[in-house]
């Protein structure tokens, strides 16, 4: 099951307002978040964006089979353009940089704080 980082900060955001007890996450919270949470590989197919969440269709490259990635996170915001139908996108568990193949040459997309 893919958990959506994007559910992880409103939480805490709900949390800090309602006890008061609960701390803004850092940048770097969330990059560790993003970095656990979201773990792909797969040839997009197509992509959607709605409101804040971007929606890759592809197939799995490791099982073969379709596969849908809902992604909340700013950096698909940001970078999710730079993305084509036939790119290779890799982004393994534990990694907070979306590695992309295309035809003829590859470059990797790291998480970036600005604006956190």
């Amino acid at each position: 099951m893919r958990y959506s980082y994007l559910a992880y900060g409103a939480f805490a955001l709900a949390a800090y307002f309602v006890c008061g007890c609960a701390r803004i996450p850092s940048c770097n919270d969330i990059k560790a978040a993003y970095a656990n949470d979201y773990t792909y590989n797969m040839v997009l197919r197509e992509k959607t964006q709605e409101l804040s969440l971007t929606h890759f269709y592809g197939t799995d490259l490791t099982s073969e089979k379709d596969t849908v990635v809902n992604d909340g996170s700013k950096q698909t915001i940001i970078f999710g353009e730079s993305f084509r139908v036939g790119d290779t996108l890799i982004k393994n568990k534990g990694d907070a940089t979306i590695h992309v193949k295309r035809k003829g040459k590859k470059f990797d997309i790291d998480f970036d704080c600005t604006g956190y």
